[in-house]
């Protein structure tokens, strides 16, 4: 297969991304995104590269060209990535693909931030116990916030932002 078959494997993402009644503008970015890719893969692999026959090591080297010779940011990288992977699963489920290739292609993370961690459990216990034995008038409300926080997955500048 070439870029133009890739173009037909496109417009039939396209059409699966419609049915999906995702936004026209995420359609257009994750069709951008791929020809983006194409076109890379094109110009490196030669004219049989395709979206029907990429491989993980492909995207990986995709991944780094975007970070190291085009010096995108961590966020637009993820972003082509998501891409990649929104395509692979359609591909998958269609039968065009037998396998994933963008299956544990890892993301991005972005200078100065900081992986995420859940919290246990034992450490919501914890933490629930302390705010609870405060011996102030304002125990009940910061326990209430708390587990606010702890059920809806908020950050505390959303919190602060909510009205009545």
């Amino acid at each position: 297969m070439n870029g133009g078959a890739s173009e037909t494997l496109l417009a039939q993402f396209e059409e699966h991304l419609v049915l999906t009644q995702l936004s026209p503008l995420t359609v257009v970015n994750y069709l951008s995104d791929l020809r983006t890719l194409v076109r890379w893969g094109v110009g490196r692999a030669g004219p049989d590269f395709s979206l029907a026959t990429i491989t993980p090591n492909a995207i990986r080297a995709y991944r780094s060209h975007l970070l190291e010779e085009k010096l995108c940011a961590a966020a637009t990288v993820n972003r082509r990535l998501q891409s990649v992977r929104k395509f692979c699963a359609f591909a998958m489920q269609s039968g065009l693909m037998a396998y994933n290739p963008s299956e544990g292609i890892q993301l991005v993370q972005a200078e100065g931030s900081v992986a995420v961690k859940q919290l246990t459990g034992e450490q919501i216990e914890a933490l629930v116990q302390v705010a609870s034995s405060e011996q102030s008038s304002l125990a009940r409300r910061d326990v209430a916030i708390l587990l606010f926080l702890l059920h809806t997955g908020l950050r505390v500048n959303e919190l602060v932002e909510l009205r009545l």
